[in-house]
């Protein structure tokens, strides 16, 4: 590893020649006196063999010097306001200990001194020396405040690696992360000064931190807390075809297990795997809640370690959906926004006409004739009576508003719902003929339960009770009571609808098979056969492309009424009761507060 800091030595002198000094010599001193070269060679080295020196704890250096073959007659070191003398010795030991205060880098200088050898007085006295200097640049450095360059990356496995780099001045250093808490990632290799651990539990998110704690000489020098935070991935729905979306999320650089289910069935898990997309069903309208949990690679040992991301999707654009729709006129009605004493014409297909979609006073329900010139709204217990001119004429009350439900209006301005609380059918007068008002009935047969479903044929004429036992048609043409005219076991007919388009004519449902029959005889006119689909429920017809909605087992069922073919089917699923509001007008879809155009799947 590369070390920051400059490098700069500086060597004075190694040998520096001196002159011996000349004397006349008698008596003891009377022998043979050599001349000295002009230089030698001699070095001093430190204990800490390096151009320059760090100090970061007090620290003992020793220095030698090789003085080859001379004498040492002294040796001098001096850093900063210090100065250490050793005389007649080749070697000592001093202590330098930091002051972190002091910055940057200084001198340390040795100067050394040796004999020269050549038997002067001056030699003798040891006032005769070659000298020599050397100098080393040294810093002190505070290890507490040190960059280790403690990091985290994602390695080519997919998982967390942690590491921290040592500088090349330090000596073994040991280190250790999180050794305290139950996931601490262990060393997994050693490059150069680089130490580096791995996690494979991390999954992304900042809910992990690391401490990283080095130890030198049985002390922790350095710790520091780091928190990854890698984003967990973003959902994507994309929409593929009438019923189907992708369900995909952003790739993660982390090795990463998946989970997801959707809100609405609860902890039923859609899809698991490593992959981040998969293909399932998008129903128009249906809005859906999506869960995604993400797992660490080893999911099947962290079971509690996931986080969870949601969204939200529906599919379909934003649509009016508490209206009425007149085939005649060819014209949609909405309750007046703000206003309960009026309607309103709009086009649901345009933004203006969907600017009051499932708010305010749109809430309640619209029912109205075909013809365009009587409608009722049922809102807050009280039945609201609207003529052709779309004002308020009339107001009735109906009592509670949770007992009663089943509204339908006939071409003849009849107005039926059924009170559970009372078991009895409603029919009421809500045209201007007023030569009748009102008459009820119990429409379940004595040895059967209360509990059915009751409609009305659109002129009025005729009503069909499906109870636990019977499927019934009664006629009502004379408003005054209730005449059974057709009477059979209930797995006959399940649900019954009117056709708006032939009075004679009912549409029923049974097991795998949707009917056209007559009335009152109920005749079999014309069928289709749904294998495996069971019975389906029978929700509107749309006047306008004289074909009829239904809802199977699996499907949605678009079918052509005067031919009994499945023009289009795509996705459903009967046990979901929120799928029974669905709605088709012009070849429109509408559920949950949009529309889809089914045009151009009709087309195909």
């Amino acid at each position: 590893m590369r070390f920051f800091f400059k490098t700069i030595i500086v060597l004075t002198a190694i040998v520096v020649a001196c002159t011996a000094c000349e004397y006349q010599l008698s008596g003891e001193f009377n022998q043979d006196i050599q001349k000295h070269a002009d230089s030698h060679n001699g070095n001093i080295t430190l204990s800490k063999d390096m151009d320059s020196i760090v100090i970061f704890e007090s620290t003992d250096i020793q220095y030698t010097v090789n003085a080859f073959g001379l004498k040492s007659n002294g040796i001098q070191i001096e850093y900063l306001n210090t100065k250490i003398t050793n005389d007649y010795s080749y070697s000592g030991t001093f202590t330098i200990t930091p002051d972190f205060s002091i910055t940057g880098w200084f001198d340390l200088k040795a100067d050394f001194y040796l004999g020269t050898g050549s038997g002067s007085v001056a030699d003798k006295f040891k006032v005769e020396n070659y000298v020599g200097t050397k100098t080393w640049k040294v810093c002190f450095m505070d290890l507490t405040k040190f960059d280790f360059q403690f990091q985290h990356r994602v390695n080519k496995d997919g998982f967390l690696e942690l590491f921290w780099i040592k500088p090349s001045f330090m000596p073994a250093i040991s280190s250790d992360i999180n050794i305290y808490n139950s996931i601490h990632p262990h060393i997994t290799k050693m490059v150069g000064d680089t130490t580096f651990y791995a996690d494979s539990t991390y999954y992304g998110g900042n809910s992990e931190d690391y401490t990283l704690r080095l130890h030198l000489n049985s002390r922790t020098i350095y710790e520091k807390t780091i928190i990854p935070n890698y984003p967990f991935p973003e959902f994507k729905i994309t929409p593929l075809g009438l019923d189907s979306i992708i369900v995909s999320w952003t790739k993660s650089p982390l090795r990463q297990y998946y989970k997801v289910y959707n809100g609405n069935a609860w902890q039923r898990y859609i899809f698991t795997g490593f992959e981040n997309s998969f293909k399932t069903t998008g129903i128009p309208g249906l809005e859906k809640d999506f869960y995604l949990e993400v797992y660490p690679y080893d999911y099947k040992n962290n079971v509690y370690n996931h986080a969870t991301i949601s969204t939200k999707y529906k599919k379909g654009e934003s649509a009016n959906y508490k209206f009425h729709y007149s085939y005649v006129k060819d014209q949609f009605y909405i309750p007046s926004p703000g206003n309960i004493s009026k309607l309103e014409k709009v086009d649901v297909a345009t933004a203006a006409g969907n600017a009051y979609a499932n708010g305010g006073i749109n809430k309640y329900e619209l029912w109205g004739n075909h013809q365009g010139t009587r409608f009722v709204g049922f809102y807050s217990g009280d039945i609201h009576v609207f003529d052709e001119s779309l004002n308020e004429v009339k107001k009735i009350n109906i009592c509670g508003p949770y007992e009663n439900y089943g509204g339908q209006m006939t071409d003849d301005d009849c107005f039926m719902y059924y009170n559970s609380n009372e078991y009895l059918c409603h029919i009421i007068n809500v045209g201007e003929n007023l030569n009748w008002q009102q008459f009820s009935f119990n429409p379940s047969p004595a040895d059967e339960s209360t509990w059915g479903s009751f409609r009305l044929s659109l002129d009025g004429k005729y009503a069909f009770w499906r109870g636990a036992k019977y499927f019934i048609i009664y006629d009502v043409s004379n408003h005054l009571n209730a005449n059974i005219v057709y009477q059979c076991p209930e797995s006959e007919a399940y649900y019954s609808m009117g056709n708006p388009l032939n009075y004679k004519e009912v549409i029923i449902s049974k097991t795998d098979k949707i009917e056209v029959r007559s009335l009152p005889g109920f005749q079999l006119l014309r069928q289709i056969e749904l294998p495996g689909e069971g019975i389906a429920g029978l929700l509107t017809v749309d006047t306008y492309s004289n074909t009829f909605l239904a809802l199977s087992k699996d499907y949605f069922h678009v079918i052509n009424l005067a031919t009994m073919k499945d023009e289009l089917k795509f996705g459903g699923n009967l046990t979901d009761y929120s799928l029974y509001a669905a709605r088709l007008h012009r070849n429109n879809f509408f559920l949950g507060g949009t529309k889809t155009d089914l045009t151009p799947y009709l087309n195909k």
